[in-house]
């Protein structure tokens, strides 16, 4: 029997999740220190699929955290867009600026280094990034000397697509802009959205009546399971990276990864069976675990410009983990200091919001204070 017993982010639950997008995030950047600098062998390492694997799990955590933040009580869609353009646009755009910054100086101390990375049309890349369209229908314009900002170019558009959804007018009218976003984003973020929507669904379907015991054990079961299949089920429908999909070649695979993940969570014992009496730890480690999103769109840079400027006396190994850690250590102290930075942007989109919308027709949804998520993807 199901049953939909309350579900937020504030128990033991919430803890394991905060822990889980944390080892996500340490996860893909040391398969890229590997990669950087072992490239030869970034495809034969076994976890180096395991960073894929990480982002279908940020896909997957991203779709429940939305899903309890727009189910919470009343959210507006300018509450709900302020709140997601904040939380996006707060490292996202920091993290270009170290791109551009990272990728000048490797390239002014050590151009075969850089060239190694370098893809060209630099300037289109950036262009594309910085209005999320690096990844619409068959474009993979990501700098090349940060990869992973690829994902942000399927994550905006998920917002953005499930806000004109869930907040669209009333009547057949209210469909023709859901239909023109996912007409102009093109096929593969849809494919890869359905893995979003997984996660959401993991919130809103109400989960079996089971002991806390029984739920921690297929918790531990399924996401097992899921890192199995990471590494060891083939790329369907074409292999990674393949062309016109690129980072979304294996979105079938993805799907049956993201099912079992998607599970797992479902089955998380809810805030009520297990609460978290010490709240101050809970904060503290939300705290660390809010640097995910910084490690994750920061680290590569920062690998490619160490290893541009580490000399070549250094044994290859020795230069991958001075090179990690000075990574680690550069993205949670820029991670800190552009956390300090949200409420400046939260300002200025409820500026932006409540100045622009509130005297046309959508002014209705304007929202003179918002609040962004405390859990945070």
């Amino acid at each position: 029997m199901l049953t939909s017993s309350s579900k937020s982010l504030k128990g033991v639950s919430s803890l394991v999740l905060d822990l889980l997008r944390l080892l996500c995030a340490i996860v893909v950047l040391m398969v890229h220190c590997h990669g950087i600098w072992f490239p030869a062998h970034w495809e034969d390492l076994l976890p180096s699929r395991s960073a894929h694997g990480a982002v279908i799990i940020f896909f997957v955590l991203s779709g429940y955290v939305i899903a309890y933040t727009t189910s919470s009580g009343h959210r507006s869609a300018s509450q709900y867009a302020i709140a997601r353009l904040t939380r996006l646009c707060s490292v996202y755009f920091p993290a270009i600026a170290l791109t551009i910054v990272c990728a000048l100086a490797a390239w002014s101390i050590n151009p075969v280094v850089y060239s190694s990375f370098d893809k060209g049309n630099n300037i289109p890349r950036y262009f594309l990034s910085m209005i999320y369209c690096n990844e619409i229908w068959f474009l993979s314009a990501a700098p090349a000397i940060n990869g992973p900002l690829w994902s942000l170019g399927y994550e905006f558009w998920y917002y953005v697509l499930f806000g004109v959804s869930i907040y669209r007018l009333e009547g057949w009218k209210g469909w023709i802009l859901p239909l023109l976003v996912a007409a102009f984003i093109g096929p593969k973020i849809l494919a890869m959205m359905l893995i979003w929507m997984m996660g959401w669904a993991a919130f809103h379907i109400g989960k079996p009546r089971l002991t806390i015991s029984l739920s921690w054990v297929l918790v531990a079961i399924f996401f097992v399971i899921s890192f199995l299949l990471m590494i060891k089920l083939p790329p369907m429908p074409y292999a990674f990276g393949a062309s016109p999909l690129f980072y979304g070649a294996t979105f079938f695979t993805d799907w049956i990864v993201g099912l079992f993940i998607a599970f797992a969570i479902w089955l998380l014992p809810s805030d009520i069976e297990t609460p978290l009496k010490d709240s101050v730890s809970l904060k503290r480690m939300r705290i660390i675990a809010n640097l995910t999103f910084p490690i994750y769109v920061l680290h590569f840079p920062l690998l490619v410009l160490v290893k541009s400027i580490l000399p070549s006396s250094i044994s290859l190994f020795t230069q991958s983990i001075i090179g990690g850690i000075l990574a680690l250590i550069v993205c949670v102290i820029l991670g800190l200091w552009v956390e300090s930075y949200k409420n400046s942007w939260k300002g200025l989109f409820e500026w932006l919001f409540n100045t622009v919308f509130r005297r046309t027709k959508f002014g209705r949804y304007a929202a003179p204070k918002v609040g962004t998520d405390s859990f945070n993807i």
